[in-house]
């Protein structure tokens, strides 16, 4: 036994004993004094504060330790430490509330069998038949480092990495592989604090790190999440985590959001076999409200980010979604969802991920100009000046100017792009709706926007640049009278708007280089077709198809082929549409009077 000194924080010298654990030693009669041929012998004999070194060997033992401040950590012996267990943790760890229990360097390995076997242990019922490397109880902390887990490879075992109840924890440099029951699984209460950081995860089931407690707040960050027959990471209960900077790679979900509202910034999510990024909202106890700021989500088998559930109203912005097998965004189920860089009557300004816990209040008096200024005179979006009180995350700066209704999307910091993905940019199924806002989306096979049907009134299209998709840049079907498309960039895709028994507005856009119609109305459509500017599309400026008569005034159409385009049944109303549109410039086709001879 040695002893080390150091200090406290009130800065008065403190002494560390120091016992030594070496198996190999012991047993070839070799061992100076004090030295012990198992871990929880020297945890046994240990005082609180202590330090245990444990040199290389293979160590089968479940330890439990009960006394604060104990740390155990590698001996100055080179080779590996290994603890093996079956049906029982490595480590229980059932210190005094508020303490803390220090691991650093260890291999845990745990094999099966044990499926047959009753593994409660007594003392984790919440996981039967799931055994963890470590268990922290309640109000218990746990400090890991370097260490790594292994799970049963051979016997299909459930296990388990690291389990957290409602304790604290930093888990740092970690390396998990082959866990059944997930690699690291955490119930905490609000006041829990939990760091997971910079860890490596692989082939997990179950989910790499899984969350769970009402309004717990733990952070996620710069850990690798690889190869999961599960989600890389999720989150449940109304858990308000920060997920920061993770890169997920060949999972089967790259980040699950169940009825929460974590924040989910700057993670990369690559080949998911199925969803990049799922947010789910179906508990009428709370609302799914994640913020997905600025990740790149790509090659997914399934759909960027999936949203659902009547209670899903995501905040989407600042993301990179491309190449996924079927839509880059998707809701369904009734979600809701801001996409985009801007909402009515707020500014919210993304967060610096580095200091997750930096939360401030202020009240600010706003103006936004139409130029996108911020105070001054003249026409403002909100009316008058107005007093917004909001919670404030991060550090305000001059990058994230939150309005400014051009199509300059290099205004907007914070503006999606959604590109080259299978089947749509943006698809929203009846019964949802979205606030669509200041996003680039291009060459998507299908529509880059499509929607309608009930709650499609709801939905807001403005400032988006729309370009080259192979078939639509906007396509709505059945669409309600109160859906809006304005101020936006449609260029270059085979059609610019499509509209089939559709209402709505379509208002102010710039509709351009599209290679066959810039709006072409279809079905029972009778939507508002009004001060767009429409111009250089391959066949007509727009091609109204029989039945349809939609309302045309103010519009600007020019150096298409045919500036308006119409069968038979729309030529009551031409003259009338030469009247509310007297910037129509250049040919149309209008079908011809004919005469029937009796």
């Amino acid at each position: 036994m040695e002893e080390q000194f150091g200090r406290t924080a009130t800065d008065q010298p403190t002494q560390r004993r120091i016992y030594i654990v070496d198996k190999e030693a012991v047993k070839a009669g070799t061992a100076k004094p004090n030295t012990f041929k198992s871990i929880q012998k020297a945890v046994d004999e240990a005082e609180p504060g202590s330090i245990i070194r444990v040199q290389p060997s293979l160590y089968e033992e479940s330890i439990y330790i009960d006394k604060p401040g104990i740390i155990i950590e590698l001996g100055e012996k080179p080779g590996e430490i290994t603890l093996q267990q079956q049906i029982k943790p490595c480590f229980f760890i059932n210190i005094a509330p508020d303490e803390t229990c220090t691991i650093n360097g260890m291999r845990m390995l745990l094999k099966g069998p044990n499926k047959d076997e009753d593994i409660s242990c007594g003392i984790y019922k919440e996981i039967h038949r799931k055994v963890p490397s470590i268990a922290v109880l309640p109000k218990n902390t746990l400090d890991l480092k370097n260490c790594s887990f292994k799970g049963d490879t051979t016997n299909d075992a459930y296990t388990t990495g690291v389990l957290l109840l409602k304790s604290d924890a930093s888990i740092y440099q970690c390396q998990f592989a082959h866990h059944k029951s997930g690699s690291i699984m955490c119930d905490l209460n609000p006041q829990n604090k939990v760091f997971i950081i910079e860890n490596q995860i692989v082939s997990s089931e179950t989910a790499g790190i899984y969350i769970q407690g009402k309004a717990s707040r733990p952070t996620i960050k710069g850990n690798k999440i690889r190869y999961c027959r599960s989600s890389a990471i999720i989150t449940y209960l109304d858990v308000d985590g920060w997920i920061l900077g993770n890169e997920m790679t060949i999972n089967d979900i790259g980040i699950e959001i169940l009825n929460n509202k974590s924040k989910l910034i700057e993670n990369i999510i690559e080949k998911s076999h199925e969803n990049g990024i799922k947010v789910v909202g179906d508990d009428n106890n709370t609302r799914s409200m994640p913020s997905v700021w600025k990740n790149r989500v790509f090659s997914c088998g399934h759909h960027g980010i999936l949203c659902m559930g009547k209670y899903c109203e995501p905040d989407i912005r600042g993301n990179i979604i491309e190449s996924n097998r079927k839509s880059g965004i998707k809701l369904t189920d009734d979600a809701i969802a801001h996409i985009g860089g801007t909402t009515k009557d707020e500014i919210k300004i993304l967060p610096n991920y580095n200091s997750p816990n930096l939360v401030a209040t202020g009240a600010i008096n706003v103006t936004m100009n139409r130029d996108g200024t911020l105070g001054g005179p003249g026409e403002t979006v909100t009316g008058t000046m107005k007093s917004i009180n909001k919670k404030f995350i991060g550090t305000v700066t001059k990058e994230f100017n939150p309005y400014v209704p051009s199509i300059n999307l290099k205004s907007f910091p914070n503006s999606n792009i959604i590109s080259s993905n299978y089947n749509q940019g943006i698809l929203i199924v009846e019964g949802s709706s979205a606030m669509i806002y200041t996003n680039k989306l291009e060459k998507n096979i299908k529509a880059n926007i499509a929607l309608g049907g009930r709650g499609s009134g709801q939905t807001k299209i403005k400032y988006n640049v729309v370009e080259n998709s192979k078939s639509e840049g906007i396509f709505v079907v059945e669409g309600e009278e109160k859906l809006l498309i304005e101020e936006n960039d449609v260029i270059s895709n085979h059609d610019g708007i499509v509209l089939v028994q559709s209402l709505g507005i379509i208002r102010g856009n710039r509709i351009k280089e599209n290679q066959r119609s810039g709006i072409l109305t279809a079905s029972d459509t009778k939507a508002v077709i009004e001060s767009n500017n429409i111009e250089e599309n391959w066949t007509a400026g727009i091609l109204i198809k029989d039945p349809s008569l939609p309302e045309i005034r103010k519009n600007e159409i020019s150096k298409n082929y045919y500036q308006v385009q119409m069968e038979k049944h729309a030529k009551k109303l031409w003259s009338q549409y030469q009247k509310e549109n007297p910037k129509i410039i250049g040919n149309n086709e209008i079908p011809k009077s004919t005469c029937q001879i009796f």
